[in-house]
């Protein structure tokens, strides 16, 4: 695997919750000038969930390889709680994969949230959590950059729930279901 000694040493840190040092563009900016094409690639794709129910693919990254089973074992559960819930086949909403203990738990525990504000943000910090897992042995190459990419990806996306607005849309998918 490359090393990148330089990049990730001036890339400013990230914690759970705080606010965003930068935006997606502007570290993908950054970063495609310091990686290689190849390694620039892979990192393109690492925030991409479009097809993350479809057939296991081959990363150059341990992380992502895991951190991507990690996410569809946590959708599966999620699904199969939901599903069990509203008294519905689950079978239709998994997706083959393998399933993790810690995915399962994860599911759950955000799962028990009432509030549509909290399970979400439950959920970003799972996520905060397994790429924490899957990266502490990363640094100084492209696994350590990938963790980075999906923990700003994570930050961004919590600068931008508000609880008036989820309320509102909550309320709006609600409807728009029972009707």
């Amino acid at each position: 695997m490359s090393r990148y000694w330089y990049f990730p040493a001036t890339l400013p840190g990230l914690m759970f919750g705080s606010a965003s040092p930068m935006t997606d563009e502007q570290f993908m900016e950054m970063a495609r000038q310091a990686l290689s094409p190849s390694d620039f690639a892979e990192l393109e794709t690492c925030l991409d969930i479009s097809d993350i129910g479809a057939k296991e693919k081959t990363y150059n990254s341990r992380l992502l390889a895991d951190y991507r089973a990690w996410e569809r074992a946590f959708r599966n559960e999620l699904a199969r709680l939901r599903s069990r819930k509203a008294g519905i086949d689950e079978e239709q909403y998994l997706r083959q994969g393998p399933c993790k203990d810690e995915a399962a738990a994860a599911a759950q525990s955000c799962f028990t949230c009432q509030d549509p504000l909290e399970a979400e943000l439950a959920a970003e910090h799972e996520r905060w959590l397994a790429v924490e897992r899957y990266s502490a042995l990363s640094s100084f190459d492209l696994d350590s950059i990938i963790a980075y990419r999906i923990k700003l990806g994570i930050v961004n996306r919590l600068k931008n729930l508000e609880k008036e607005r989820g309320i509102l849309e909550y309320s709006r998918l609600y409807k728009e279901i029972m009707e």
